[in-house]
């Protein structure tokens, strides 16, 4: 039972990391809570919205069985919490001239 606790806390914690080296890499943006909690949510959102249809295109039966599938998994969850992430924040500084 405590395990899929430890997972959710170890996302959260390599997702602030890349939220802070993102927000660190961009001259406009400056490193406060706020940005690492929007970071979050958008990175969060786009990558249930990516795992739903990685699901969906290459579903066996809930499960990923070749290690070709894993990786590329892998490399879609990372390159989707990178987009979301990224994309949230650009929406939110628009949005709220920040």
């Amino acid at each position: 039972m405590i395990l899929p606790l430890i997972g959710l806390i170890a996302s959260v914690f390599l997702c602030s990391l890349v939220a802070i080296v993102t927000i660190l890499l961009h001259k406009k943006w400056k490193l406060n809570l706020i940005n690492v909690v929007v970071f979050n949510f958008g990175a969060l959102c786009l990558f249930i919205l990516a795992s739903y249809l990685y699901g969906q295109i290459f579903n066996n039966n809930g499960t990923l069985e070749t290690s070709y599938a894993v990786i590329i998994y892998f490399f879609t969850a990372f390159i989707s919490l990178i987009l979301g992430g990224f994309l949230s924040l650009v929406f939110f500084h628009k949005i709220f001239k920040i």
